[in-house]
């Protein structure tokens, strides 16, 4: 019998429980995205509709090791665009693109770009930013960048390099420590609506960039100039292609000065010729000819080859299989011995030595001075096997007796000097480093560089007796133009045919010094070379004086004391006293052609500006200057001129890191969207715009 509604009910009962169940897994789904996707979900909806404007930090000061600045940041402005803000996109476009010396029509199609921000312009000027922030015009924002500026220019760029229109390092030291250089970015973060228009009562945060750290190097800013400005002036009076000059403090592998010529001014990076933004003496391979000859003579010391008194006899030639070795002038010295042929750079003797060592010993001793691989600096641009040295197991007698007096090989001046400084410091072989310290913003000491034992190359005993042939070489022998009055001098003068097109080039030649005073207990070594010198091209005529004046201002700087026999002057005291010298004429030169004429009377010249010749001068040409004293030359604005402008390059086909090299090479941005290579940009190829614009690229 069935009872009355019960049908109905059930249907109610199977309804409530329908219900139930819908609200239980509706509650499930609720917890399951409320509490276990709620953080993930939240950090979704924060992303959609708050946006991020990047703040870049300034990079890190450097210093030199008296706390002299070498590079800072500086802060300028930057213009960009939030283009859904902005009202009437023409109308904004030619107030701005006249403000900042763009064209209308590049700044309105940025304008028009459905894109959260673009960039307008970078690094504005201080009056161009005031006359923005007067004209308050919607959607357009400032925002201030950190701009790189380097005060001492010229006088340390191959050692300091460069950072990029982004303030990432690309170059020398700025690239070597750029992590502790770059800093932290900062941002503003702003809540928006679908249509990117801020929410006036959403969040606006603001988290400042936090500053990079300071770098310390070791490089003594005096040593520094007085090292460009010999070197150069040598350059100049031997008509000579460059030169290169290295100074090392030997007991700590310390780099105190490093210069070449040509160089460039990091102020102005981009104007120079690219390939003098490697630094030459690190990454070039020179034959570096007889100052190679007291590693010889190290080894055969150390091994018990020969002693200082071994006796030879020269008739200034030998024969081995495969040619005829003679010395520079074909004359011999008769009966002589080793501490003789070492003093007067004998080829032929040093030819035997190196038979007489054999390969094992001979390459054992090119390991243990570094030559076999790399130094290890802290700067960029030293490859895996930057020395070039034919392999042992295809070395001839003839090639070891060749490579035993400094030729068939090639090496770079940082690997021969941090040999050379081996000999000098009692025998150990030292990593050498430009880089001294870091810095905390605050000043906090971060990390201190500590000097590196790399090998014990040679007994205490072996390097005095090395030591005490090199000083023979300056007091009696091939090295007489680097003595200076009062102070022991240690030395070897190297005179190297260059190769041209595989071949040994007919009267081009590189002549060389290395030395290091004093004699026992070195306190400075320095390496200068000069590359084809016109006229005169021996080691000893022409890189030997060079060495001698360097170091006639260097030791005095670095407390070395002179100990002068009677009735002999210090050189600096007295006769050598300061002296007034006439102001040349710098007007109309080229930066290079002022820096040589200032350079030629004894002068440091400061350049100031981004033009290329001198259209100012202080002091005024004829004036009474202080020798070694700086002074200045004015070119055009170091700031861009509004108006002036650069040509855009074809970016098409580029990769993203090509690109932004290219645009930083002509001193403009780039506001990428995409990965692979290029397929458009805004400006166009061939369109000129202002020094410091952005270059919308898309790649695929």
């Amino acid at each position: 019998m069935n009872t009355p509604g019960l049908p109905m009910r059930r249907r109610v009962l199977r309804i409530l429980l329908i219900f139930a169940g819908s609200a239980l897994l509706l509650c499930a789904r609720l917890v399951w995205l409320q509490v276990v996707r709620g953080d993930e979900l939240t950090a979704k909806a924060t992303v959609v509709r708050t946006r991020v404007v990047p703040i870049p930090s300034p990079r890190g000061k450097i210093t030199d090791a008296t706390g002299q600045v070498l590079a800072i940041s500086v802060g300028v402005d930057s213009v960009y665009a939030v283009p859904a803000q902005v009202v009437d996109a023409s109308t904004v476009a030619q107030t701005v693109a006249q403000i900042v010396g763009l064209s209308a029509e590049t700044v309105q199609k940025k304008l028009m770009r459905r894109v959260l921000l673009v960039w307008i312009q970078r690094r504005i000027t201080a009056t161009q930013a005031t006359a923005l922030r007067q004209a308050d015009l919607p959607g357009i924002y400032l925002v201030q960048e950190a701009s790189r500026l380097y005060p001492e220019g010229l006088f340390a760029g191959q050692i300091i390099g460069f950072s990029g229109f982004d303030n990432v390092g690309l170059a020398g030291v700025e690239l070597s420590y750029n992590k502790y250089l770059e800093g932290t970015n900062g941002r503003i973060v702003v809540e928006t609506d679908a249509r990117n228009q801020e929410i006036p009562t959403g969040t606006r945060t603001y988290v400042p960039p936090v500053p990079g750290d300071t770098v310390q190097l070791t490089i003594n800013g005096q040593l520094q100039k007085i090292v460009q400005v010999d070197l150069d002036q040598a350059v100049a009076q031997g008509r000579a292609l460059g030169g290169y000059a290295l100074m090392m403090n030997p007991t700590t592998g310390a780099i105190l000065a490093m210069a070449s010529w040509p160089t460039y001014d990091p102020n102005y990076y981009a104007q120079a010729d690219p390939s003098l933004w490697t630094n030459p003496l690190i990454t070039f391979a020179f034959s570096p000819g007889s100052v190679f000859k007291p590693i010889t003579a190290a080894a055969a010391l150390q091994t018990g080859v020969v002693t200082p008194a071994t006796p030879f006899y020269d008739t200034g030639s030998i024969r081995l299989p495969g040619a005829t070795i003679h010395n520079f002038n074909n004359a011999g010295l008769g009966q002589t011995t080793f501490a003789v042929g070492f003093r007067e750079s004998v080829n032929t003797i040093f030819a035997r030595v190196g038979v007489m060592l054999g390969g094992d010993r001979f390459y054992t001793y090119l390991q243990k001075f570094g030559f076999l691989g790399r130094t290890g600096i802290d700067l960029p641009g030293e490859s895996a096997k930057p020395n070039i040295v034919r392999p042992e197991k295809k070395a001839t007698p003839l090639d070891i007796a060749e490579e035993a007096f400094g030729q068939t090989l090639a090496v770079t001046p940082i690997s021969m000097l941090t040999a050379i400084a081996a000999i000098a410091n009692g025998g150990e072989l030292m990593w050498p480093h430009v880089g001294a310290a870091i810095y905390a913003p605050s000043g906090r000491l971060v990390q201190e560089i500590q000097p590196r034992v790399v090998d014990r190359v040679l007994t205490p005993a072996v390097a005095y007796e090395v030591q005490t042939l090199m000083g023979s070489v300056v007091s009696g022998g091939t090295g007489k133009n680097a003595a200076i009055p009062c102070y022991s001098i240690a030395g070897k003068t190297g005179t190297t045919q260059k190769y041209v097109g595989g071949r040994v080039g007919q009267d081009v030649y590189i002549a060389s010094f290395a030395g290091y005073a004093p004699v026992h207990g070195a306190k400075v070594a320095l390496y200068v070379m000069i590359d084809e010198p016109q006229g005169m091209y021996y080691g000893g005529q022409v890189a030997a004086p060079v060495f001698r004046e360097i170091m006639t201002q260097a030791l005095p700087v670095l407390g070395v004391q002179p100990s002068c026999p009677p009735g002999q002057t210090p050189p600096g005291q007295a006769a050598d006293a300061p002296v007034e010298v006439p102001m040349p004429s710098l007007l109309g030169m080229s930066v290079a052609q002022a820096e040589q004429a200032a350079a030629s009377v004894g002068l440091y010249l400061q350049v100031s500006g981004s033009g290329k010749t001198i259209q100012r001068q202080v002091p005024a040409p004829g004036d009474s200057v202080q020798k070694w004293s700086t002074v200045l030359g004015y070119t055009t604005a170091a700031a861009p001129v509004p108006g002036s402008t650069v040509t855009v390059p074809d970016l098409r086909g580029m990769s993203v890191q090509k690109a932004a090299q290219v645009l930083s090479a002509v001193d403009l941005g780039m506001d990428g969207d995409g990965t692979g290579n290029a397929i458009e940009q805004l400006p166009a190829s061939g369109e000129r715009v202002a020094p410091g614009s952005t270059v919308d690229v898309t790649f695929h």
